[in-house]
């Protein structure tokens, strides 16, 4: 599948060392993990599934992205608390920042979400200092649906963020777009 710049494709197990060496960035973490990095065991054993449980047929999952044939980042669907809400994610190599990348894949989501899936809604979240992230969520037409502070029990719940359980002091954003607003 493309956009207008980007190759995307369903996470296999040969994504390994791109996908751990992107979650073992530091800058690419600082507003997810606080840039700690993830031993390669517990990456594999842990977080790498998580990546991998897409190959179900539906448009739910990962979905890694390529420019020019070569590994830039993901960019995800992921199922809501109901059958017609569902939430999308990004993360992208530094090598990609400021390229439009994260824009055109959100996009991309939000059209496969709404023409594809026939969502109603589809949600993103990212930290209150993630100045960049922000931006990509209101460029692609989602505005600010609430703030909330993450709890320990809530940082336990999270499957791909690599986290080390530590409350942040700041709130995390949650954004929303409805298909009667993105068509």
């Amino acid at each position: 599948m493309y956009s207008e710049r980007l190759t995307y494709r369903r996470a296999v197990r040969d994504d390994l060392r791109d996908l751990h060496a992107l979650d073992n960035d530091p800058d690419v973490m600082e507003w997810i993990n606080g840039g700690q990095s993830v031993s390669l065991e517990h990456f594999t054993g842990q977080v790498l599934p998580v990546y991998l449980s897409s190959l179900d047929g539906s448009l739910f999952g990962f979905w890694v992205i390529e420019v020019s044939g070569e590994f830039a980042g993901w960019v995800s669907l992921r199922p809501g608390d109901n059958p017609l809400t569902a939430s999308i994610g990004y993360r992208f190599r530094k090598s990609a920042w400021g390229r439009g990348y994260a824009t055109e894949a959100a996009r991309w989501m939000l059209e496969l979400a709404f023409n594809e899936a026939n969502l109603e809604t589809v949600t993103a979240t990212t930290y209150e200092r993630n100045v960049g992230s922000r931006r990509v969520l209101a460029k692609i037409g989602m505005r600010l649906a609430r703030r909330f502070r993450m709890t320990e029990e809530d940082l336990l719940q999270q499957d791909t963020s690599l986290n080390t359980g530590e409350v942040w002091d700041l709130d995390d954003l949650e954004f929303e777009i409805t298909a009667n607003e993105f068509n």
